[in-house]
């Protein structure tokens, strides 16, 4: 559901509760709102939403600190890996009202790249070489 009718309605209920009789929000006002309050859309993600909460909070509870006893901040990584398709060409484009937009098929070609930072955010290096020799991407 976009989120323009619901904010709208939330702003009309508040100036209303506020005595603001002649408040009415627009379009513009709306814009001009989700800008000065950082507000966009994002995208969902379904590896987020599955995480069980419970687990989680266990985990940091019973074994984070027994961990953080053993190593230092600065040697303690979180990693991951991103991977950036350097061929692939945007699937949308400008068009005449009628006229079908038809492609090829999407590039798939790309590089994968570890990007890891430490709890201390000194910039220590971690050691990723060992897992980019290992990695059958290149």
């Amino acid at each position: 559901m976009p989120i323009s009718w619901p904010m709208m309605t939330m702003a009309e209920k508040f100036a209303e509760e506020l005595g603001l009789t002649s408040f009415k929000p627009s379009e513009g006002w709306l814009g001009k709102f989700k800008q000065r309050h950082h507000i966009n859309y994002g995208k969902i993600s379904e590896e987020a939403r599955s995480v069980d909460t419970n687990v989680t909070r266990d985990w940091i509870n019973r074994l984070w600190s027994k961990l953080t006893e053993k190593y230092a901040p600065t040697d303690i990584f979180n990693a991951d890996k991103a991977g950036i398709f350097y061929k692939l060409t945007p699937d949308k484009s400008l068009k005449f009202k009628g006229e079908k937009c038809v492609g090829g098929k999407l590039s798939e070609e790309h590089i994968t790249v570890p990007v890891a930072a430490n709890i201390d955010s000194t910039g220590k290096k971690a050691d990723v070489n060992r897992q980019i020799e290992k990695s059958a991407v290149f």
